[in-house]
């Protein structure tokens, strides 16, 4: 049965909590919006690092005031309440006096990037005839000295001061040099009022008649900017467009969704979890140089806000995956993101912003060839392929030039962020240190021959040789092809323990780390030359086998079996959907496809039960719930899985 994609997305994202509220045209700011009482709750930045949680409380309120009455001022009550991923429309009531009600229809929506307009709309009861005003008011959450709070013409405009050297609630190692501005202003307005010392504002209509049945239409126009201290200052807001149609305009933003999500008007009821994980990428697509067309980049960052409101490394190249479905353009432009602050040397940040670096200068998992050839075979142009692989080319070499501190011919992780977090494979270098290995923690590291690093380095060399000779170098290529025949040697005659599993090998203790978990079998996923016997062994004896990693919510990254495995464990139990990827290729390149199938089956059910999407799931049904909601990596999890992807394995691919 096909319903319309409105009907599919209708209140599929939650936006009354801050961290998945409404946010649209790749905008830099998201609200929270309250179904109780007619309210924008909590106004969030996004993309920023010294500040990641909301700065108002509330953003805006509305009252209701009759004129002359000794009633005052009384609130709107919302009975209905629709959330779209272009508008958040909301029914309502209020009550002056005792005469009849006042009913009150709002709708939210963004007709341009960093920018909101509320629209409402009152219709006087048979009893309510009468002359009213309405009072729109707001404040800051915390009331920093440093913040800046001032009248503007129809309204208020509020400077935050995010550095970490005036707040006490987080700090950050560097500075963001911008701070975040946003404006509130209404038509018609009669008066404005700030209070400096409790950093908040009142905007107060001028006084309006409605007669019984008739209606009257007023809008809050909500503008946000980021800017160096001296230019926000004396920033103002745009003069109020009044011929702007609500409804003309909201559904011009219905358009281009169905644009983007590159669907028909109407889709299968089916595909209500596929829409919404591509709904989803987008919520969480964040514009960079928007006023400047020649650079401008539409990067996507792991969240719509919060502390993942940032294009991490692998986390964009997995959602590339994702959006390479439906919107190439957007897929190229992510993995642009994550090469935008690469070095002359050839590295590249864990994360990135507009506007900055993030903290540490440690590529996360290089996977980016990887990725390239998936989007290839989907339709991605070769002149992003004549782009990017110069850029994957220089991060390929940092690594193995740089990167191989103990001169064993594979490159070590130096810092835990970059793989794993709190993966038991480094408890021994963070027992020292860290009281409570269970806790959320990252470290950095001695050089350690690491499977993982050394099998993704193996496939991104493969991949790079694939991508080379598709652009005619086959010098290059078999230069590649060479250096994954090379370091393949080097890994099984260093990680591979009597033929039995791979585990990272520490030369200065001479010890293997025995931590069991789902890299052991990455060598088998990049394809590293093995007796068919051992393949065999590895795949049947542990990653199929239920009592280590093939439960009903397969793949954990540590086995079940290990004495630090716990369901909710972060990276020491948790399922992480763009991990079960290299998994499920595995098996299929293998030969074992109906374990693969019945693996992806399990995973989408895992992923199913609840409405968002998970960064990472507890592997014990038992427990349900994870990490973080509505993330892009899992986003792109789904699609890849839910469209078989692994079928196509990458490795086979580049074999051709």
């Amino acid at each position: 049965m096909n319903y319309s994609v409105e009907q599919i997305l209708l209140n599929r994202f939650d936006m009354t909590r801050w961290r998945t509220g409404f946010t649209d045209n790749f905008s830099h700011m998201c609200v929270s919006v309250d179904r109780s009482v007619l309210r924008l709750n909590e106004l969030s930045p996004r993309g920023l690092i010294e500040w990641r949680e909301p700065m108002t409380e509330p953003l805006c309120a509305v009252t209701l005031e009759k004129v002359n009455s000794t009633y005052g001022g009384y609130p709107v009550y919302i009975s209905n309440t629709d959330f779209l991923p272009w508008t958040v429309r909301q029914t309502g009531i209020g009550q002056a006096d005792n005469s009849d009600f006042i009913g009150v229809s709002a709708a939210l929506y963004s007709p341009e990037y960093n920018k909101l307009i509320w629209n409402l709309k009152l219709k006087a009861g048979s009893a309510a005839e009468g002359e009213y005003r309405i009072k729109f008011s707001g404040k800051m959450r915390f009331g920093e000295k440093s913040h800046s709070l001032r009248k503007c013409e129809n309204g208020a405009v509020c400077i935050f001061d995010s550095s970490a050297k005036h707040s006490k609630y987080m700090t950050y190692p560097q500075s963001d040099g911008i701070f975040p501005l946003w404006s509130v202003t209404a038509e018609n307005v009669d008066f404005v009022t700030v209070d400096k010392e409790k950093f908040s504002y009142q905007i107060v209509s001028k006084p309006f008649f409605i007669a019984a049945g008739n209606y009257h239409t007023i809008s809050l126009h909500i503008e946000y900017e980021t800017l160096p201290y001296d230019k926000a200052e004396i920033w103002q807001p745009k003069e109020i467009n009044r011929g702007i149609d609500a409804d003309e305009e909201i559904n011009k933003r219905k358009s281009a969704w169905i644009n983007l999500l590159g669907l028909k008007e109407t889709e299968n009821g089916d595909t209500v979890k596929t829409v919404r994980s591509k709904a989803g990428l987008l919520r969480n697509e964040f514009v960079w140089n928007n006023n400047i067309p020649e650079k401008r980049i539409v990067a996507n960052y792991c969240s719509v806000t919060n502390w993942s409101s940032a294009s991490f490394f692998w986390d964009t190249l997995i959602s590339s995956t994702g959006l390479m479905y439906y919107n190439m353009p957007l897929a190229e432009d992510a993995v642009r993101s994550v090469f935008y602050w690469q070095r002359e040397d050839g590295c590249v940040p864990t994360c990135a912003y507009e506007h900055t670096v993030g903290s540490t200068f440690y590529p996360q998992a290089p996977i980016s060839a990887w990725a390239a050839v998936h989007m290839l075979k989907h339709g991605a142009s070769m002149g992003f392929i004549e782009e990017i692989v110069p850029k994957i080319d220089k991060l390929h070499r940092w690594f193995t030039d740089t990167q191989d501190h103990d001169r064993d011919g594979l490159p070590e992780w130096r810092f835990t962020g970059c793989p794993a977090d709190n993966s038991p494979l480094y408890d021994n270098y963070a027992q020292p240190i860290c009281k409570d290995l269970n806790s959320l923690w990252n470290i950095y590291l001695p050089p350690i021959a690491s499977v993982s690093l050394a099998s993704f380095l193996i496939m991104e060399a493969k991949c790079l040789a694939y991508l080379f000779n598709k652009l005619g170098n086959t010098e290059k290529a078999h230069e590649y092809r060479k250096s994954a025949e090379t370091m393949s040697g080097r890994l099984v005659d260093i990680c591979l323990e009597n033929g039995e599993m791979f585990y990272d090998y520490d030369h200065q203790t001479q010890h293997f780390n025995h931590a069991l978990t789902l890299y052991s079998f990455l060598p088998l996923w990049a394809d590293v030359p093995l007796d068919l016997a051992i393949k065999k062994k590895i795949i049947e004896n542990y990653l199929l086998n239920k009592e280590y990693f093939f439960g009903e919510y397969p793949f954990p990254h540590l086995a079940y079996n290990e004495e630090a495995y716990r369901p909710d464990g972060y990276w020491r139990g948790r399922v992480w959907p763009h991990t079960t990827l290299w998994m499920l290729e595995l098996l299929w390149s293998n030969g074992y496809c109906d374990a693969a199938d019945e693996a992806a089956d399990r995973l989408l059910k895992m992923m199913s039960q609840r409405e968002e999407i998970l960064e990472n799931y507890n592997s014990s049904p038992e427990m349900s719930g994870g990490g973080e909601p509505d993330y892009s990596w899992s986003y792109a999890g789904y699609l890849m899985i839910e469209n078989r992807e692994y079928r196509k394995p990458v490795v086979d691919l580049i074999k051709l």
